[in-house]
């Protein structure tokens, strides 16, 4: 997954999902496609840059002033598109769940763990507050088949994501606000449809 920025001409995504990759496109569920390079990738996390061959709707794309900070027990929702060979592609699926710390493994300050379920495939989406403000790039969980054979358990709904003021060392223009009216999940989904794409 990916969240549409600058305007509509760039997409940011994590690392992890670009790399050792040849030909990248991005598709959102308007019905917009483009071809995507490279512009930058990040050194200290897990980010990445992509610019657009062909720009999308700027409209559909988050403004600066459309980020906000995580904030321990702020209701979140996750957008993106999970297990796409499974589920399909056409559209995004939404998940919500509340920012459970605002650190990540081993009280890493460059992330911050959320409840909210997350599966294969949501890597790179959005994490919005309440107001539709962008907290944080969607990461990642915990390797379940890993701890269950070393710790011989299953922690739940463990997952992290990438605190959206990390995006400045990419150079993108963040100035971060709780300003806006609290929306449902519903009018969340509908205000993003074309903003989180697949990359």
């Amino acid at each position: 997954s990916g969240v549409l920025i600058e305007g509509g001409y760039k997409v940011i995504t994590n690392r992890h999902v670009i790399e050792k990759t040849s030909n990248l496109y991005v598709r959102n569920a308007i019905g917009e496609m483009s071809a995507a390079k490279i512009e930058k990738i990040s050194d200290d996390d897990d980010l990445a840059l992509l610019v657009l061959e062909k720009p999308f709707l700027n409209t559909r794309a988050i403004r600066a002033n459309e980020f906000a900070q995580a904030m321990p027990g702020a209701s979140i929702a996750v957008i993106g598109f999970p297990l796409s060979s499974i589920l399909g592609s056409n559209s995004p699926s939404i998940n919500n769940g509340i920012v459970s710390k605002i650190t990540g493994i081993q009280d890493n300050n460059k992330n911050f763990q959320i409840s909210a379920k997350m599966n294969k495939g949501n890597s790179g989406g959005g994490i919005f507050d309440q107001r539709g403000n962008l907290i944080g790039i969607a990461m990642g969980g915990l390797d379940l088949i890993e701890i269950m054979e070393g710790k011989g358990y299953l922690p739940e709904h463990v997952n992290f994501a990438i605190h959206s003021d990390r995006l400045k060392q990419l150079n993108i223009k963040i100035m971060p606000t709780e300003k806006g009216e609290k929306l449902s999940l519903e009018e969340l989904y509908k205000k993003y449809i074309g903003t989180v794409v697949m990359v």
